[in-house]
């Protein structure tokens, strides 16, 4: 009786997301509670967890006292409720390496076709600060970003969907590209490669772009393999 309410439960959810997505626009609010069980013809109960799991998605904003309305829908509504299921599971690293080089070198391919003078400045600025940070040493600031580096090149591809795929990834597996850095000589063949990264990038050359990102990630996944995940990071000293 239970596992029948749940699937209730579940397809109404499905059905009131559809329902969303074909008749309301963002900001819009829903019917009552009463309304939509008779709509749907289910109890306020069912109506109740089907609105507590859109409103989790990010879908709906329940407001006490004021009623259920539409918020604004983009990829990240859907996706960011992954981050913690993957997060929490044990999730192989080369796995997710073999998503970063799909989903990343695309990325970079059509960064170097989209890319504006604009957010070509800014992906410099942000590579200028990862190669001084590489030469005075300082591994946290670099690894930062790196991270930055691989999420704006995500948000210059002008695919939603994939921006917020690298950006889940990227959160996911943050620490091992930072024990990675401490490998020695990682992180100055990282900057190496992230300057050629940038060159095809600045150079609108698709394919050269692509290719030396798919090189810098099966580099970075050779050198979080061998690592030890007993292994503790070095401490970072302060520098001028």
């Amino acid at each position: 009786m239970n596992s029948t309410k749940v699937r209730l439960a579940d397809q109404v959810t499905g059905d009131l997301q559809a329902m969303i997505f074909s008749k309301y626009n963002p900001g819009d609010r829903l019917p009552v509670e009463n309304e939509l069980a008779q709509l749907f013809s289910v109890s306020r109960i069912t109506i109740r967890e089907a609105v507590s799991k859109l409103s989790t998605m990010g879908v709906l904003d329940v407001r006490q006292g004021d009623g259920t309305f539409v918020k604004r829908l983009a990829p990240a509504s859907f996706m960011q409720p992954m981050l913690p299921m993957l997060a929490l599971s044990d999730v192989d690293l080369a796995d997710v390496f073999d998503v970063r080089l799909l989903i990343e070198s695309r990325a970079a391919e059509l960064a170097a076709e989209r890319i504006s003078e604009e957010e070509l400045q800014k992906l410099q600025d942000i590579f200028e600060i990862m190669e001084q940070a590489a030469l005075s040493n300082e591994i946290r600031r670099y690894n930062e970003y790196d991270v930055q580096f691989h999420k704006e090149i995500a948000r210059c591809s002008g695919n939603q969907v994939i921006a917020v795929i690298c950006e889940l990834i990227t959160e996911m597996i943050r620490e091992s590209i930072f024990y990675s850095c401490h490998t020695p000589g990682h992180i100055m063949n990282s900057v190496i490669y992230h300057n050629r990264i940038y060159n095809a990038i600045k150079e609108h050359n698709a394919p050269q772009a692509a290719q030396m990102m798919r090189e810098h990630l099966k580099g970075g996944l050779a050198f979080a393999q061998k690592r030890s995940p007993a292994e503790a990071p070095p401490v970072e000293t302060e520098q001028e």
